[in-house]
């Protein structure tokens, strides 16, 4: 409890009466004063509830990484594992942002001499666009029998890699 002064007559009141006590006049509290460690404590707050914002929106613009591969796909080939790999490789130096690309696993779509790869629109392959958002990309990708040698690469129509090797006569 603290005593005020009457904004009529200027005598002493409580803080906690409704009016004045020698002239009637209703009691008006001054605004509360903010004081050095209130305003510590404000910006405190705003800086968490900041860094808070940014670490959930960072968190929910690089979704979680594509599942180990199961039992169907141990099972196959070794080179296709590699040649996947491989691709993958391929398109995160395509990408604007390597860390924000996500690659689906996909099966070969058994090419002779060599492996392919192909991802529609709707499959789960996408890239960040230069403002960072998550784009649904196309692409398709060709490995040499080897499963190291990226010898095709096209993304969204643009061909990045077109190696193939010539055929005999």
């Amino acid at each position: 409890m603290a005593l005020i002064k009457c904004s009529e007559c200027a005598s002493d009141v409580s803080d906690k009466a409704k009016s004045c006590p020698k002239c009637g006049a209703p009691v008006v509290l001054p605004p509360p004063v903010l004081t050095r460690t209130d305003t510590a404590k404000m910006w405190l707050m705003f800086l968490g509830l900041g860094a808070a914002a940014v670490w959930f929106i960072h968190h929910e613009l690089n979704e979680a990484p594509a599942p180990e591969p199961t039992a169907a796909v141990a099972s196959t080939a070794p080179y296709e594992i590699q040649a996947l790999a491989a691709c993958s490789k391929a398109l995160k130096r395509a990408a604007k942002n390597p860390s924000g690309i996500n690659i689906p696993y996909t099966t070969d779509l058994a090419t002779a001499g060599g492996y392919m790869f192909n991802w529609d629109k709707g499959d789960g392959l996408t890239m960040q666009n230069g403002f960072g958002a998550k784009v649904d990309t196309q692409a398709t990708c060709v490995v040499a029998e080897d499963g190291t040698t990226v010898i095709g690469l096209v993304v969204d129509g643009k061909k990045l890699i077109y190696n193939l090797p010539k055929h005999k006569k």
